[in-house]
Formats: C-alpha cells, structure tokens, sequence
C-alpha cells in the first residue's frame, strides 16, 4: 500500500519578514541625521539572507523567531555606525569618485563569480537579498572604510621572541620537568618524551618567532620578560604549566597579513573613539 508523505517546509526569509512590523519615524539619529525604516530595511533584508544561508536557519521554529528582534537591534546598530563613517567622510572632504566606484562594483563582481557558487549576479543578489543600488552602497561604504583604514599608522616592524615551550597537565608534573632540566638532561629529548603539545613536542618544542597577541596572555607575559638563553619557570595557562625558554628577540617585519590584521584593529580602536565623540541614540529597541 501506498504510504503518504509528508513535507515541512523550511522556513526561509519571507517566513522571518512575515514577523516583523515597520516601524514608522526615526529608529535612530546619528548627529541629527534621522535613520528611518527606508534606511533600514535595505540591511534588514540583507542580513536576514546571509544570516539564513549561513546558520541553515529554519524560520518555522519558535525558537529561531524569538532571536529577530535581537538579530534587528544588532543590524540597526550596524546601519548606525555605517552612517557615522559616511558623515565622517564628509566632514574629512572625502568622496568616492564615480570612477573609483564602477572599477571596485567590477572587481568585487568579477570576484563574486569567480567564486562559482553563482550561475550569475542576479542570483548572488537574490541570494543575499541585495539590489544593484544596494550593493553599490554596501561597495562606497567599503572604500570609505578602507580609506580610513590605510590612514592608520602601524608599524611594519614590532618586537618578537623565538621560543621552545615544554607543556605538562599538571604542576607536580612541572616541578619534575624543573628539576630534570636543572641536572642537566636535554631540551629536545624531555621535550619529545613530556610534552602535551603535539604540534612542537618532535621538534623541541620550537614555536617559531611570534609578537604580540599570537598567543595567550600568560604564555605571552612570561615569553617577553625572559631574555634569549633564559628559561621560566612554571607557567600556568588554560592548556597547562609550560616551561618557556627565548632562543632569540628582536624586531621583525610584519607579513602583510599580520599587517592588514593590524591595520584593521587601529582603525577599529580610532572608529570607537569617533563614536564616543558622536551624538547617536537608538531610539527603538525590537
């Protein structure tokens, strides 16, 4: 006998938009300037694809509905700190040239379907919810926010150490660690045979050169204050008590990824300055 099937759609977008309201009037001001619905709602239907592709969100379950108005706060704020950067490119006579606009809508274009995920670009915009216009909004924020960026000063040097770190569970394990060391038994071998660190334990315990915020902040602390040939004592971190010892210290350059990385954090530091500077009210809250 035939048996019946049954299907539950998945909700998609238009099943999260069905359970949300317009809001007349200002939703925020930044400086004065009013952001109303019109201003939100391009970003609204953007983030809600993205969100959805992302998270294989289904909008039937209650408890994925229930997260909306959180999900609509944080893109409200997101549109708010958009609007503070183009009112700071103005303020700075900073103006995305025609020009500067058509060339990166081609490049960013090109690289969209160079991805091959799309048969086309209508279907990338259908598939993040996104307009010509829109998009081309989202490609000006993007120069602007990159112009500030590249005005950030950062180093291309910073200083690094080169250390081996031997890494035991527990701190009676340490103490024995302290004392072999201390009579004299070698580095790479009590490395191979001790440590819990997988990744370095065949090859001495050797990290390599690293700066700054490469690695977590006790391990970090201890590693700059030893000078090269010093050895630390126990040091307690999440993964355990390592034994850190400084084969070397001094400036490097920065890869240009490391360089971008922080590039990005100044300009992230100097925009949370600009917005404690700025006059911005949210005035509703979904």
């Amino acid at each position: 006998a035939a048996t019946a099937v049954t299907t539950t759609t998945v909700g998609g977008v238009d099943v999260a938009l069905a359970t949300i309201k317009p809001v007349d009037g200002a939703l925020a001001t930044v400086n004065d300037e009013e952001i109303t619905w019109a201003d939100y709602e391009p970003e609204l239907l953007r983030a809600l694809h993205v969100v959805t592709a992302q998270y294989a969100v289904d909008w039937n379950q209650t408890e994925n509905v229930t997260l909306i108005p959180q999900l609509q706060d944080q893109i409200l704020q997101n549109v708010a700190d958009r609007t503070l950067v183009r009112q700071l490119a103005v303020q700075e006579g900073f103006v995305v040239t025609e020009e500067q606009l058509q060339t990166r809508i081609i490049s960013d274009t090109n690289d969209i379907m160079a991805s091959g995920y799309f048969s086309s670009f209508l279907q990338y915009e259908q598939e993040y919810g996104l307009t010509d216009e829109y998009f081309a909004r989202l490609v000006e924020d993007e120069l602007i926010i990159e112009h500030f960026t590249n005005q950030q000063t950062v180093s291309r040097q910073e200083e690094q150490v080169h250390a081996r770190h031997i890494l035991v569970a527990t701190e009676e394990e340490g103490k024995a660690l302290l004392e072999r060391l201390a009579a004299g038994e070698d580095w790479v071998a009590l490395a191979a045979e001790l440590s819990t660190d997988t990744g370095s334990k065949d090859s001495g315990g050797d990290l390599g050169w690293f700066g700054r915020g490469a690695m977590v902040e006790a391990f970090e602390t201890a590693a700059f204050a030893l000078e090269p040939g010093e050895t630390s004592d126990l040091v307690q971190s999440d993964y355990g008590y390592h034994v850190i010892q400084v084969l070397e210290k001094g400036m490097k350059d920065l890869d240009d990824t490391t360089y971008l990385a922080k590039q990005q954090e100044a300009f992230e530091t100097w925009f949370q300055e600009q917005k404690t500077k700025a006059t911005v009210n949210i005035a509703v809250q979904f």
